[in-house]
């Protein structure tokens, strides 16, 4: 991977624009007759009866996670890739047959996949004389000829160690356990440029990575200064730059996504949120504000999209597709929608993922979907 020109951007003007930056958006109009819906599709893995969790979406749509194949068995990793199926995920480890795995090892999880096909995701094992457990972070870029993960190649000092996030320039965030310090530090580290990992502050509870694409240095952010996952004290920072930037909150918040502008959405005084400038924007419905884009667009557990143009939506009332599968939608206890893209440029809406759960005599059940934004007529 070429490296990028990452300090052309000064720190100052960086720091600067964290908070304030309004990023552009392209807005193609749509016919008069012709309205803008989501394409509702369930989909899952064959034979899965455990819980499933999606962790990250790009903007082809291909979603990464992990899942137990039963209620007790270990975690897996998966792929849902629309254009090689559309209701159907695949297990990890057999789509790729385990290449590049060591002995004794499994991939456990999924976390992240970027827009260019490369997955950060974490393997696991049991320390034979211990009996400890073992986690490590790994890369697979499902564009090469041969699918194969690499392990990243990290200090020695280190010995477990979670993905969390990769953007399109191979930034990863990772947290590996600090034996000295008997804790938890999120590292920052491009192993196509760093040759060594870039400690982040260890007081900061939470972190989010940035996708730039115009050579400027990544930015993470989160928050700090409470009891996980929320915090009294709103971060960014620019590792590479050395730049760090704290805004003191009026409320416990709890962040869940970040753009690349350094908005934040989540929780602000029990309300879900979206905070481009202080105080942060409440909305009236859902709970959680689980994922926000470039368009400032933000998605709500509950069912909800917010948009500048239209306002807070129920998906409900958006949706297009089968009768049976609008209903099951309809039937739902829980709407997590939490994965959301950046819009596309045919509709100027962005694709959403999430799961749904669902009740019946005490059992629950998840079914997760994807929602494809499309043109119908009125």
């Amino acid at each position: 991977m070429t490296r990028p020109n990452r300090r052309l951007v000064l720190a100052a003007l960086l720091a600067a624009s964290l908070v304030t930056f309004e990023p552009l958006t392209a807005k193609l109009p749509l016919a008069a007759a012709t309205v803008v819906k989501y394409q509702l599709q369930y989909w899952d893995i064959p034979g899965r009866t455990g819980p499933i969790y999606v962790e990250n979406i790009n903007d082809a749509g291909q979603i990464v996670g992990y899942y137990k194949p039963t209620p007790t068995a270990d975690a897996r990793g998966f792929l849902y890739d629309p254009r090689l199926s559309t209701t159907q995920a695949f297990d990890f480890e057999a789509l790729i047959g385990g290449a590049g795995l060591p002995p004794g090892w499994s991939l456990s999880v999924a976390r992240d996949i970027n827009n260019h096909g490369m997955i950060l995701g974490q393997m696991s094992s049991t320390d034979p004389v211990t009996g400890k457990s073992l986690v490590w972070p790994f890369l697979l870029d499902t564009t090469a000829e041969d699918l194969q993960i690499a392990p990243l190649v990290l200090p020695e000092q280190i010995t477990f160690c979670k993905a969390y996030a990769i953007n399109d320039n191979g930034d990863t965030l990772c947290t590996y356990l600090d034996p000295e310090a008997s804790k938890f530090r999120n590292i920052f580290f491009n192993p196509f440029v760093h040759e060594t990992p870039i400690l982040l502050d260890p007081e900061v509870l939470s972190y989010h990575l940035s996708n730039p694409t115009d050579g400027s240095p990544a930015m993470v952010g989160g928050m700090m200064g409470g009891s996980y996952p929320l915090g009294t004290t709103a971060y960014w920072a620019v590792p590479e730059l050395g730049v760090q930037t704290y805004t003191t909150m009026a409320a416990f918040t709890s962040v869940s996504d970040m753009n690349d502008a350094g908005h934040f959405c989540g929780v602000y005084a029990n309300r879900p949120m979206r905070m481009i400038t202080l105080p942060p924007t409440t909305f009236a419905y859902g709970t959680v504000a689980r994922a926000i884009n470039n368009a400032d667009d933000v998605v709500i557990e509950g069912g909800y999209v917010y948009r500048n143009e239209t306002g807070l939506t129920l998906l409900k009332n958006l949706l297009s597709g089968s009768r049976t599968d609008l209903s099951t939608w309809g039937k739902a206890t829980r709407t997590k929608c939490n994965l959301l893209t950046e819009r596309q440029a045919n509709t100027n809406h962005a694709r959403i993922g999430g799961t749904q759960e669902f009740v019946a005599n005490g059992v629950t059940t998840i079914r997760p979907f994807l929602l494809t934004p499309i043109v119908v007529k009125r």
